[in-house]
């Protein structure tokens, strides 16, 4: 698993840069939420409680229940849910999603009414323990968005033991971006941050495929026309690594191939005639797909193992949304 190759452990983990942000965090949720439920069903832990637990050493060792020391993990304000929460937020804004409970306290207000609202999220966060959640206040401008929510609150509510997955940067859905003076907006109490990097973005001019390209050209020594290459990149992330803290950070090279679909439809040309497996058509593409595919993800390791070559850090390259992803050699 993606979380398990990752090191993602109890805590905030912080997602930064462009090009599958969301997918990561989504992918990450659905794998710690599959891994608290194999254990509950192992133990018979109903939701918000924790029944007929075989041993305690099976609480503290297990990675489905954190850094649990006993049967249970309390919360800061007393509270005890049996199984960790995993919450989704940003420290900016995010898309609203449709595939998972939402708290968003506009029904409460948002001025002199926190205890209210922390008291309704502890209870929010327990009914819906072991399963993946959003919190975030709704975005006065944009219904379809969610804007920030006190990650203090959410800490306190929640409990030490749960997975806090913050989306902390916007990239205009574009695969690589540079950041303005006041990005990202990282909690300092974060237990790791991620860079994503849009394996897509390289080898195609800066100006096409970058987020605020003239930051990035500049920090690269290279002009808005310039291809993207690992050597201008390593180069816009040594100029910005101090933006992201002393906290732990991976660079995750996403690899997508949604737009090689186009590209491929001229392999698809090849009649129609029905074979028992299907079209030639079916099948040339198909065929066509997975070169493609495999074409991509070499090209987006390399680009990795250059990029972990020239920055020394932990590089990791894969698919998010399928949850998949090597480490490249650092160093």
């Amino acid at each position: 698993m993606i979380k398990d190759i990752l090191g993602i452990s109890p805590g905030i983990t912080v997602v930064i840069g462009s090009g599958g942000k969301t997918t990561l965090i989504g992918k990450l949720a659905e794998e710690i939420s599959s891994e608290m439920q194999e254990f509950s069903d192992r133990n018979n832990i109903g939701a918000g409680g924790n029944n007929n637990v075989e041993n305690d050493n099976d609480v503290n060792t297990s990675a489905a229940t954190g850094k649990t020391t006993g049967n249970t993990a309390e919360n800061t304000t007393g509270n005890t849910i049996g199984t960790p929460g995993i919450i989704i937020c940003t420290t900016t804004h995010i898309m609203r999603p449709d595939n998972m409970p939402v708290f968003a306290p506009e029904i409460y207000g948002r001025g002199g009414e926190e205890p209210a609202i922390a008291h309704a999220l502890e209870t929010f966060l327990r009914e819906n323990a072991g399963h993946p959640v959003c919190v975030g206040f709704p975005d006065p401008d944009n219904p379809a968005k969610l804007v920030s929510f006190p990650i203090e609150t959410i800490k306190q509510a929640a409990g030490e033991n749960a997975y806090i997955l913050v989306e902390a940067d916007g990239a205009k859905h574009l695969p690589l971006k540079a950041h303005k003076e006041n990005e990202p907006v990282i909690p300092g109490d974060s237990t790791k941050v991620i860079l994503v990097v849009g394996a897509e973005g390289f080898g195609r001019p800066i100006a096409e495929v970058v987020h605020r390209p003239e930051i990035f050209a500049k920090l690269g020594g290279a002009d808005v026309d310039a291809i993207v290459t690992p050597e201008i990149f390593a180069k816009v992330f040594k100029a910005e690594q101090g933006k992201f803290g002393d906290h732990p950070l991976q660079i995750f090279m996403n690899c997508r191939n949604e737009r090689t679909i186009d590209r491929l439809e001229p392999c698809a040309d090849q009649g129609e005639n029905e074979t028992e497996a299907g079209s030639v058509k079916e099948i040339t593409l198909n065929k066509c797909l997975r070169y493609a595919e495999e074409i991509t993800l070499n090209k987006c390791l390399r680009y990795a193992e250059e990029i972990a070559r020239l920055t020394g850090v932990e590089v990791y390259a894969g698919c998010a949304g399928s949850g998949t992803a090597i480490r490249c050699n650092a160093g």
